[in-house]
């Protein structure tokens, strides 16, 4: 009775000593991470007005993606590929994400005919930062699954403004094209709850896989978040399993928690499976390597020793970011020479490569020889740094260095970081009688706290500029060159928007940037098809040929550098005053188009390796050309 009474006492307390400010946080919080990101976006649709332009691939998305315009049948959505492109084209990236293609799809039917494109990619930007907004919540509850305490209301808020604030979130989030990356890690935190019916389980996981393909690289994550949940619920957040059990009743405990969990694993590990091997029969699972373009992925040729050490570059780079340490810099795409290869043992860059991987192994060591639960912790938080794996080097992938992949694994850095933070808050405000003087001084903690606030605060600061630079092609490239100025893929895109925001279109500013990413990269179809144009304003017609002659084999730009190849020819032969000049532009194309069509069937005998047999590309049909 004694006991029972002293612990009432304690609880009465301990409610005493609750700051009032604790009631509104999670509000407080939640307006703060909307607050962040819709100022700048609003900021950026209010000063550019019907100005305001997609950026990069919202373009797509917006604009020439007649899946997301409705002006498809209902059922081309399960044909095509995010980018509406035929899923079985040579020129498909196989990103197979029709649920996302139906928000869009869904939004653009129900908004008004005069709703102009600019504030169409503005209200998409807002729900991006909704869905953002709600994922941070999310990830603050699974917290404090993770990390039970007395005051869980401030695990959540320390929890969920670490991870809303993250810099690295704002490619994701405040570009709509993205959206696929948020729904995909939306559906797998709530397939993290293992309250929710095993019916609605399995559409979020439908609606996961359907949304975007990276899902498949969440599952470990989300097994052993629900394993881990699972054991701390048993144990009732102490520090080992609840009460003095031997082995044998560890063992037990944890094969009735893997028996209870198991129908959810099988309904997402089935779905998942059959999601894979579905994609392997219909021929859809590897992109045509015609799109492994060094623009967007300069490392994808290297093999050996050579690709093994800079692909755990790449990795290294991406999970030091998710730690909010940036050794490269920022920029919207690493494209080709924005990230060199490394160049040995010698390489500076080596030195933080080996940090991590030393980090990674020591920390391994340290949880596996203290006890199961850190075993678990750390086998919870590899996990979820484990869905970078698409940038690995193991599997086939457009993708490089890509900061909206980097937005899974920063879930466990806001959690951890997050815990930390509410067991340092528990020790000062809470119980700083129960502090040991051995432990650490109040004042020590204090200024960790003041340095962690200060933190949030910085990059608070950082993500919002971030989000300025996203609603803004030239900005954005601006900023990407400034970092990277031997960046091919950026200074051919601030060519094009030197073209698109000049009145009239200064071409010869633009050619200086195009000329540049030539010389970077000189077989970069794209720029070889913006200079043709360019030539074209110039009238000069010996170049427009040239370069076209160029953009025609590539996977990239064959179609639309065809359809204006063909455009052209006919046009000049319209235009030709006599039979005589006629023949001789006709001699002229021919010329031209031997030079091509060999190449054009070594590109095609490219492209068939990854088509099915009836969806093969005929080279017999380029014989016309000649």
């Amino acid at each position: 009775m004694e006991a029972t009474a002293a612990s009432a006492k304690s609880e009465t307390e301990r409610q005493q000593k609750t700051p009032p400010l604790t009631l509104w946080v999670p509000i407080a919080t939640h307006i703060l991470l909307l607050v962040l990101y819709l100022v700048p976006i609003l900021q950026a649709a209010s000063a550019k007005g019907e100005k305001l332009e997609p950026v990069f691939d919202e373009g797509e998305i917006y604009v020439t993606n007649q899946d997301t315009r409705g002006n498809t049948a209902f059922i081309d959505i399960l044909k095509h590929d995010y980018w509406g492109k035929p899923i079985y084209g040579h020129n498909s990236n196989k990103s197979w994400r029709p649920f996302t293609v139906l928000t869009f799809r869904i939004l653009k039917q129900l908004l008004p005919a005069s709703l102009t494109l600019s504030q169409e990619v503005t209200l998409n930007r807002i729900i991006n930062v909704l869905v953002h907004t709600s994922i941070a919540e999310l990830v603050s509850i699974v917290g404090t699954q993770l990390f039970p305490t007395d005051y869980p209301i401030m695990t959540r808020a320390f929890i969920k403004v670490l991870f809303g604030v993250h810099p690295s979130h704002v490619e994701a989030t405040a570009n709509g094209a993205n959206r696929p990356h948020l729904i995909g890690l939306l559906c797998s935190l709530v397939a993290c709850d293992e309250r929710l019916n095993l019916k609605f389980l399995y559409f979020t996981w439908l609606i996961g896989l359907t949304s975007c393909e990276t899902i498949v690289f969440h599952v470990p994550a989300v097994f052993m978040t629900l394993f881990v949940v699972g054991i701390q619920r048993k144990r009732g957040g102490g520090a080992s399993f609840k009460g003095n059990v031997t082995k044998n009743d560890e063992r037990l405990q944890l094969y009735s928690l893997t028996k209870r969990l198991l129908p959810r694993f099988v309904i997402i590990l089935g779905l998942t499976m059959t999601y894979i091997l579905g994609r392997f029969m219909l021929g859809v699972e590897a992109i045509n390597p015609g799109l492994y373009r060094k623009s967007q992925h300069p490392f994808h040729e290297f093999d050996g020793v050579k690709r093994v050490t800079n692909f755990a570059m790449v990795i290294a780079i991406h999970i030091l970011k998710a730690f909010q340490v940036d050794p490269i810099g920022e920029a919207h795409e690493y494209g080709f020479n924005s990230v060199p290869e490394l160049h040995g043992i010698s390489d500076t860059r080596m030195v933080w490569i080996v940090f991590v991987y030393v980090g990674i192994a020591v920390s391994g060591v340290y949880c596996c020889r203290r006890n199961l639960m850190s075993t678990l912790h750390y086998m919870l938080f590899a996990s979820w740094f484990a869905t970078l794996f698409p940038i690995s080097g193991f599997i086939p992938t457009g993708t490089f260095i890509a900061e909206r992949l980097i937005v899974p694994s920063t879930v466990v850095v806001a959690i951890y970081i997050g815990g930390f933070l509410t067991h340092t808050w528990e020790q000062i405000i809470m119980y700083p009688s129960k502090q040991p003087k051995k432990h650490a001084k109040k004042a020590s903690i204090l200024l960790t706290c003041a340095l962690a606030l200060s933190l949030i605060f910085l990059l608070s600061i950082k993500t919002a500029h971030r989000i300025g630079d996203w609603c803004d092609r030239t900005r954005l490239t601006v900023q990407t060159l400034a970092a990277f100025p031997n960046n091919a893929k950026s200074n051919h895109e601030y060519a094009a928007s030197v073209l698109s925001t000049s009145n009239p279109p200064d071409v010869k500013r633009a050619k200086e940037y195009a000329e540049k990413a030539i010389s970077i990269w000189p077989d970069f179809c794209s720029v070889h098809m913006s200079l043709a144009k360019m030539a074209l304003m110039e009238n000069n017609a010996a170049e427009f040929e040239q370069r076209m002659a160029k953009a025609i084999p590539c996977s990239d730009t064959h179609q639309q550098a065809m359809t204006e190849w063909t455009l052209y020819w006919q046009t000049m032969i319209q235009r030709a005053e006599s039979n005589q000049a006629k023949e001789a532009l006709l001699s002229k194309y021919e010329a031209h188009m031997k030079i091509i069509v060999p190449e054009l069937r070594k590109s095609v005998a490219e492209w068939n390796k990854f088509l099915p047999k009836d969806k093969q590309i005929d080279a017999s049909v380029l014989n016309h050309f000649t």
